[in-house]
This record gives structure tokens, sequence and C-alpha cells, in this order.
């Protein structure tokens, strides 16, 4: 099957996989599903041109969430405040960066 190249702003929901840190020097992973755009190379090149801190460029690219709750299992409204929150815990930055850069490098996620 041949490669087409769809013209456009390209959205995948794609695994966020965070290694929350807890007692004991372990981690426990937890996963939320993000809605991502994914930039073209001009918006990426502007943004790192442009020197983004890590929360403005997440705003670049990230335009929602599934699976995301607070203590009492209730669903976390998507808007700046939360995501300023989710990029304020350095685990969740890297785990957002991290998924963001696989799926713009068509890295399958493993089970």
């Amino acid at each position: 099957m041949g490669f087409k190249i769809k013209r456009g702003e390209k959205k995948v929901k794609w695994p966020v996989r965070v290694q929350e840190p807890v007692d004991g020097g372990k981690t426990e992973e937890s996963e939320f599903i993000g809605h991502f755009v994914l930039l073209d190379q001009k918006e990426y090149d502007k943004a790192m041109k442009d020197k983004l801190s890590d929360p403005e460029f997440i705003k670049k690219f990230l335009k929602g969430w599934e699976g995301l709750t607070d203590e009492e299992n209730t669903a976390i409204p998507f808007n700046d405040e939360n995501i300023e929150l989710l990029a304020s815990l350095p685990y969740c930055r890297r785990a957002l960066l991290t998924a963001y850069h696989e799926a713009t490098s068509g890295i399958a996620v493993k089970n």
C-alpha cells in the first residue's frame, strides 16, 4: 500500500504514560489519552526559535484529553489552567513531551 500525503491539520489521540514518583525510589505508571495536533515543520521551527517554555509549547499541540481525573475520580476539564497544572509537574511535563515526540516520529506505543 502506498503512502498518501494528507493535507491540513493532523490530529491524533495518543497515550500519555505518566511515571509518578513514589516512596522507595519507585514510580507508579498511569495513563491518559492526549488529543494532539501534530505541528508541521514550520510551526515546530517557529516554536523552537521563539524559545517557548514547555507549558507554552504544550499548549501548541495539546488540544484535549480523556481519562484524566482528580483524587475523587472526577474528570478534570481541559483548559489553560489545567494545562499549566500538568506542565508544572515535572513527571507530567516529561510524559506529555515524550508522547508528543513519539506521535510525531511515528513510534508505535508498546503494550
